[in-house]
């Protein structure tokens, strides 16, 4: 699995809009990549997923990592890691596989919504 560019494109901008060293971060940079580009779809992806598992109630952090595989389709990634710390984790579980299942279901939508700017990517 790679982990970063090797390129010079925008390196210091994250899909987030923050730089967060000692959290989990891409070091690929979204912009300047094409609509089919892993890591451009998937740290937009996480990030929608992170967002929105957020805002259950009980939920104190999110963090999501996803991971291609060459060959695989994109809405079918090798690795879908969630990790949250909730107040209420056992009631909420199924809610949070719902909601990143809905999202990756979503994914030529989210596709057509980033080409629109929909989504800020820097």
């Amino acid at each position: 699995a790679e982990h970063g560019d090797d390129g010079q494109v925008g390196r210091g901008n994250r899909v987030s809009g923050l730089i967060t060293p000692c959290r989990e971060m891409s070091l690929e940079a979204a912009a300047g990549k094409n609509i089919n580009h892993p890591g451009k779809l998937y740290q937009i992806l996480a990030h929608l997923i992170a967002q929105e598992i957020g805002k259950i109630r009980g939920v104190k952090e999110c963090s999501v990592e996803i991971l291609s595989q060459i060959g695989r389709p994109l809405d079918q990634p090798q690795v879908a890691s969630v990790k949250v710390i909730a107040q209420n984790f056992d009631q909420i579980k199924d809610r949070i596989y719902k909601i990143v299942n809905e999202k990756f279901d979503k994914l030529q939508k989210i596709q057509s919504e980033i080409i629109k700017g929909r989504y800020s990517i820097c």
